[in-house]
Protein backbone atom coordinates (compact mmCIF):
# COMPACT_ATOMS: atom_id res chain seq x y z
CA UNK A 1 0.00 0.00 0.00
CA UNK A 2 1.58 3.16 -0.74
CA UNK A 3 2.02 6.04 1.60
CA UNK A 4 -0.35 8.46 -0.18
CA UNK A 5 -3.03 5.81 -0.14
CA UNK A 6 -3.18 5.21 3.67
CA UNK A 7 -2.58 9.25 4.37
CA UNK A 8 -5.69 9.99 2.28
CA UNK A 9 -7.79 7.76 3.92
CA UNK A 10 -6.65 8.11 7.13
CA UNK A 11 -7.16 11.91 7.09
CA UNK A 12 -10.82 11.05 6.16
CA UNK A 13 -11.01 9.37 9.23
CA UNK A 14 -9.83 11.57 11.08
CA UNK A 15 -11.97 14.15 9.93
CA UNK A 16 -14.97 12.14 11.33
CA UNK A 17 -15.31 13.58 14.57
CA UNK A 18 -18.50 15.03 16.11
CA UNK A 19 -16.15 17.97 17.55
CA UNK A 20 -16.02 19.53 14.02
CA UNK A 21 -19.59 20.37 13.38
CA UNK A 22 -19.22 22.86 16.27
CA UNK A 23 -15.38 24.10 15.39
CA UNK A 24 -16.76 25.17 11.73
CA UNK A 25 -19.78 26.32 11.97
CA UNK A 26 -21.85 27.02 8.89
CA UNK A 27 -19.14 26.95 5.81
CA UNK A 28 -21.43 28.10 3.66
CA UNK A 29 -21.44 31.97 4.55
CA UNK A 30 -17.55 31.37 5.10
CA UNK A 31 -15.42 33.18 2.43
CA UNK A 32 -12.88 31.20 0.20
CA UNK A 33 -9.84 32.88 1.99
CA UNK A 34 -11.05 32.10 5.54
CA UNK A 35 -11.38 28.20 4.27
CA UNK A 36 -7.61 28.18 3.89
CA UNK A 37 -7.08 29.45 7.67
CA UNK A 38 -4.44 27.23 9.69
CA UNK A 39 -7.31 26.85 12.41
CA UNK A 40 -10.32 25.14 9.43
CA UNK A 41 -7.48 23.22 7.90
CA UNK A 42 -6.14 21.76 11.10
CA UNK A 43 -9.73 20.93 12.45
CA UNK A 44 -10.48 18.93 9.35
CA UNK A 45 -7.41 16.60 8.64
CA UNK A 46 -8.75 15.82 5.38
CA UNK A 47 -8.26 19.29 4.09
CA UNK A 48 -4.81 19.56 4.90
CA UNK A 49 -4.03 16.44 3.37
CA UNK A 50 -5.10 17.53 0.51
CA UNK A 51 -3.71 20.78 0.24
CA UNK A 52 -0.67 18.80 0.80
CA UNK A 53 -0.94 16.12 -1.47
CA UNK A 54 -2.31 17.80 -4.46
CA UNK A 55 -0.56 20.99 -3.73
CA UNK A 56 -3.64 22.98 -4.13
CA UNK A 57 -5.11 25.84 -2.60
CA UNK A 58 -4.00 29.15 -4.37
CA UNK A 59 -6.00 29.91 -7.09
CA UNK A 60 -10.35 30.78 -6.48
CA UNK A 61 -11.25 27.69 -8.61
CA UNK A 62 -8.84 25.61 -5.82
CA UNK A 63 -9.97 27.53 -2.51
CA UNK A 64 -14.18 26.43 -3.99
CA UNK A 65 -13.08 23.10 -4.59
CA UNK A 66 -11.38 23.27 -0.86
CA UNK A 67 -14.80 24.67 0.85
CA UNK A 68 -16.88 22.09 -1.44
CA UNK A 69 -14.86 19.44 0.08
CA UNK A 70 -14.98 21.28 4.14
CA UNK A 71 -19.36 21.30 3.23
CA UNK A 72 -18.88 17.46 1.99
CA UNK A 73 -17.06 16.70 5.58
CA UNK A 74 -18.99 18.55 7.77
CA UNK A 75 -22.28 16.79 6.36
CA UNK A 76 -20.79 13.36 7.08
CA UNK A 77 -20.35 14.27 10.16
CA UNK A 78 -24.06 15.62 11.00
CA UNK A 79 -24.62 11.89 9.54
CA UNK A 80 -22.65 10.55 12.51
CA UNK A 81 -25.37 10.47 15.29
CA UNK A 82 -23.68 8.02 17.57
CA UNK A 83 -20.08 6.32 17.71
CA UNK A 84 -21.67 3.19 16.78
CA UNK A 85 -22.86 4.51 13.33
CA UNK A 86 -19.15 6.17 13.53
CA UNK A 87 -17.09 2.95 13.85
CA UNK A 88 -19.30 1.33 11.14
CA UNK A 89 -18.23 3.88 8.48
CA UNK A 90 -14.49 3.32 9.53
CA UNK A 91 -14.64 -0.36 8.99
CA UNK A 92 -16.18 0.47 5.70
CA UNK A 93 -13.14 2.46 5.11
CA UNK A 94 -10.74 0.30 6.25
CA UNK A 95 -12.18 -3.10 4.19
CA UNK A 96 -10.13 -2.33 1.39
CA UNK A 97 -7.65 0.99 1.56
CA UNK A 98 -7.07 0.89 -1.80
CA UNK A 99 -10.61 1.37 -3.11
CA UNK A 100 -11.35 4.09 -0.53
CA UNK A 101 -8.43 6.11 -1.47
CA UNK A 102 -9.72 5.49 -5.25
CA UNK A 103 -13.33 6.54 -4.10
CA UNK A 104 -12.57 9.35 -2.25
CA UNK A 105 -10.49 11.32 -5.31
CA UNK A 106 -13.52 10.38 -7.40
CA UNK A 107 -15.38 12.24 -4.94
CA UNK A 108 -12.85 14.99 -5.27
CA UNK A 109 -12.91 15.15 -8.92
CA UNK A 110 -16.98 15.71 -8.47
CA UNK A 111 -16.55 18.32 -6.01
CA UNK A 112 -14.78 20.00 -8.14
CA UNK A 113 -17.74 19.89 -10.86
CA UNK A 114 -19.86 21.72 -8.14
CA UNK A 115 -21.13 25.20 -8.48
CA UNK A 116 -23.89 25.34 -5.54
CA UNK A 117 -22.95 24.52 -1.91
CA UNK A 118 -25.99 22.91 -1.55
CA UNK A 119 -24.57 19.67 -3.59
CA UNK A 120 -21.60 18.79 -1.21
CA UNK A 121 -24.49 18.31 1.40
CA UNK A 122 -26.51 16.23 -0.96
CA UNK A 123 -23.39 14.26 -2.17
CA UNK A 124 -22.21 13.19 1.51
CA UNK A 125 -25.49 11.68 2.34
CA UNK A 126 -25.19 9.90 -0.65
CA UNK A 127 -21.91 8.89 0.23
CA UNK A 128 -23.22 8.42 3.84
CA UNK A 129 -25.69 5.68 2.26
CA UNK A 130 -23.18 3.95 0.03
CA UNK A 131 -20.90 3.34 3.63
CA UNK A 132 -23.80 2.18 5.25
CA UNK A 133 -24.53 -0.04 2.25
CA UNK A 134 -27.92 0.99 1.37
CA UNK A 135 -26.77 1.63 -2.36
CA UNK A 136 -24.23 0.29 -4.35
CA UNK A 137 -20.94 2.08 -5.64
CA UNK A 138 -22.57 2.09 -9.31
CA UNK A 139 -25.94 3.78 -7.93
CA UNK A 140 -23.74 6.58 -5.97
CA UNK A 141 -21.61 7.50 -9.20
CA UNK A 142 -24.76 7.89 -10.92
CA UNK A 143 -26.18 10.24 -8.50
CA UNK A 144 -22.96 12.45 -8.29
CA UNK A 145 -22.73 12.99 -11.80
CA UNK A 146 -26.41 13.77 -11.80
CA UNK A 147 -26.35 15.99 -9.04
CA UNK A 148 -23.90 18.46 -11.54
CA UNK A 149 -26.57 18.73 -14.08
CA UNK A 150 -29.39 19.72 -11.51
CA UNK A 151 -30.28 22.92 -9.95
CA UNK A 152 -30.81 23.19 -6.26
CA UNK A 153 -34.64 24.37 -7.04
CA UNK A 154 -35.24 21.43 -9.29
CA UNK A 155 -34.48 19.16 -5.34
CA UNK A 156 -36.52 21.09 -4.04
CA UNK A 157 -39.42 20.76 -6.23
CA UNK A 158 -39.35 16.82 -5.61
CA UNK A 159 -38.99 17.30 -2.01
CA UNK A 160 -41.83 19.56 -1.88
CA UNK A 161 -44.31 17.34 -2.68
CA UNK A 162 -46.16 14.12 -1.81
CA UNK A 163 -45.76 12.09 -5.25
CA UNK A 164 -48.41 9.40 -3.19
CA UNK A 165 -50.94 11.69 -3.07
CA UNK A 166 -51.10 12.10 -6.63
CA UNK A 167 -49.10 13.42 -9.68
CA UNK A 168 -47.29 16.83 -9.67
CA UNK A 169 -48.48 19.24 -12.51
CA UNK A 170 -45.69 20.79 -14.15
CA UNK A 171 -46.27 24.52 -14.57
CA UNK A 172 -44.67 26.70 -17.54
CA UNK A 173 -42.61 28.44 -15.14
CA UNK A 174 -41.09 25.18 -13.61
CA UNK A 175 -40.72 23.42 -17.04
CA UNK A 176 -37.17 23.60 -17.65
CA UNK A 177 -36.59 22.03 -14.10
CA UNK A 178 -38.95 19.41 -15.20
CA UNK A 179 -36.91 18.80 -18.42
CA UNK A 180 -34.03 18.71 -16.22
CA UNK A 181 -35.64 16.02 -13.88
CA UNK A 182 -36.87 13.95 -16.91
CA UNK A 183 -33.88 13.65 -18.37
CA UNK A 184 -32.27 12.56 -14.97
CA UNK A 185 -34.73 9.74 -14.55
CA UNK A 186 -35.77 11.39 -11.78
CA UNK A 187 -39.42 11.71 -13.04
CA UNK A 188 -41.93 10.36 -15.93
CA UNK A 189 -44.58 12.09 -17.30
CA UNK A 190 -48.32 10.29 -16.46
CA UNK A 191 -50.16 11.60 -18.96
CA UNK A 192 -50.69 15.33 -20.51
CA UNK A 193 -54.09 17.23 -20.19
CA UNK A 194 -55.22 19.45 -23.21
CA UNK A 195 -56.82 23.03 -22.66
CA UNK A 196 -59.25 24.16 -25.32
CA UNK A 197 -58.39 26.63 -27.44
CA UNK A 198 -58.41 29.71 -25.56
CA UNK A 199 -56.58 28.52 -23.19
CA UNK A 200 -54.26 26.75 -25.52
CA UNK A 201 -53.00 30.38 -26.93
CA UNK A 202 -51.35 31.23 -23.92
CA UNK A 203 -50.68 27.31 -22.30
CA UNK A 204 -49.80 24.74 -24.47
CA UNK A 205 -49.90 21.99 -21.90
CA UNK A 206 -49.27 20.80 -18.73
CA UNK A 207 -48.27 17.74 -17.83
CA UNK A 208 -48.83 15.79 -15.05
CA UNK A 209 -45.48 13.85 -13.48
CA UNK A 210 -44.89 10.98 -11.09
CA UNK A 211 -41.65 10.24 -9.26
CA UNK A 212 -39.63 6.61 -10.42
CA UNK A 213 -38.01 4.55 -7.87
CA UNK A 214 -34.80 5.82 -8.76
CA UNK A 215 -35.91 9.23 -8.13
CA UNK A 216 -37.83 8.73 -5.22
CA UNK A 217 -34.82 6.91 -3.49
CA UNK A 218 -32.54 9.90 -4.23
CA UNK A 219 -34.81 12.25 -2.13
CA UNK A 220 -35.21 9.99 0.29
CA UNK A 221 -31.69 10.07 1.60
CA UNK A 222 -31.17 13.74 0.64
CA UNK A 223 -33.92 14.56 2.42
Amino acid sequence: MGENTEELVVSLENSLSSDICDTVGDLAEVGLDAVMDDGILKDIPILSTVVGLYRIGYTIRERHEIKQLALFVAELNRGCTDESKRKQLLEKLNSDTRKSKQEIEYILVVLDGYLEYEKPRMLAKLYMAYLEQRIGWTEFSMYAAILRTLLPQDVRILQSHDFNAGALICMQMDSASWLRLLSAGFVYEQGVMRFNDDISKNHDLDVPYSITKFGQKFIDIVG
